[in-house]
């Protein structure tokens, strides 16, 4: 478990390495679903007993196209089949955005996302996280309504935005469903 600077808490299953890192790498560029499945299988524990909804981030209009596939959906389909949890498509990338694969956390930017954020808890559902800059990013425009996210790996160092850009969020994994709270400086 590790708790970002705005406080956004994310679990995740597996160190970006190894097998793991090949299985994300297999589901995000060749479209092996059976990755998805195995890496569910272990995500699944880390959401046991929450009650929201899964919204996956998204991956950017022309990467969908380039690689048929966005594996956040994918990772969320499957870990919903599983646990029953529903899951909302509440965000939408970009048609483009600049590749961060290999760059330093200095040369990155936080995506940016539309939304259509429901009024109810939500779990963020992502492939990898190494900056923590894009859940940070979606859980910005979701209305304080993130309580936590999870992710099949992480990177063995995660280093993220200054709490200062996003004083608004509370996130508190131990509330779910109408007993999450909204933070006082919430923008509405």
């Amino acid at each position: 478990m590790q708790r970002l600077p705005a406080g956004l808490i994310v679990r995740s299953a597996f160190v970006h390495d190894g097998t793991p890192r090949r299985l994300v790498h297999r589901l995000k560029f060749e479209g092996l679903f059976t990755a998805a499945e195995w890496l569910a299988a272990r995500m699944a524990p880390l959401i046991e007993g929450y009650s929201g909804t899964l919204v996956p981030i998204p991956r950017t209009g022309s990467r969908r196209l380039r690689y048929g596939v966005d594996a956040a959906l994918v990772l969320a389909r499957v870990l919903g089949r599983v646990t029953g949890n529903p899951i909302e498509r509440a965000l939408r990338a970009p048609l483009w955005a600049p590749s961060h694969t290999g760059r330093g956390s200095a040369r990155r930017r936080p995506p940016m996302f539309f939304s259509k954020a429901p009024n109810q808890p939500i779990l963020l559902i992502d492939d990898v996280i190494t900056t923590g800059s894009t859940l940070q990013s979606a859980a910005g425009v979701l209305n304080g309504m993130v309580v936590g996210a999870v992710t099949a790996t992480r990177a063995v160092k995660v280093t993220s935005l200054l709490s200062e850009e996003y004083p608004w969020l509370v996130s508190r994994p131990e509330l779910t469903g109408s007993e999450v709270e909204r933070g006082s400086s919430s923008p509405r």
